[in-house]
């Protein structure tokens, strides 16, 4: 067991424990992870250049969703998106890596596109309700 008042890792179960505030710092896990609660920095006092979604809807039609299976074995019929094909559509919630490859989806992110597309469907809706 490694541990300290922050950080502690239990060898035979494999669990990692992070406590307090990273300060800026970032975390990189390897399977599974659960929280009671995760929350994103939001307030418009850390935002500047703030404007609305545009075509949220047409940007959202383009994704495909997949169902796949994980090279190294550990899921199986796992759904998702393709990075690769979102930072075609959707770069800004795509995370790069050093090379500016496409490495992961900030799917938390793209809930603001999904809203924004309801909002377009639900006009649409209303005008055909009349």
């Amino acid at each position: 067991t490694v541990s300290n008042t922050k950080f502690s890792f239990q060898p035979s179960t494999g669990n990692l424990t992070i406590t307090g505030q990273l300060g800026g710092a970032s975390a990189s896990f390897s399977g599974n992870m659960s929280a009671a609660t995760i929350t994103e920095t939001s307030s418009i006092t850390l935002k500047e250049n703030i404007s609305p979604i545009e075509n949220a809807l047409d940007s959202v039609m383009e994704l495909a969703g997949k169902i796949y299976d994980r090279k190294d074995g550990s899921t199986k019929n796992e759904a998702g998106l393709i990075a690769e094909e979102v930072n075609k559509i959707l770069p800004n919630l795509v995370k790069k890596d050093s090379e500016g490859n496409p490495e992961s989806i900030y799917y938390t992110k793209l809930s603001a596109y999904l809203i924004e597309a309801i909002k377009t469907l639900k006009v649409e809706i209303d005008k055909i309700k009349g």
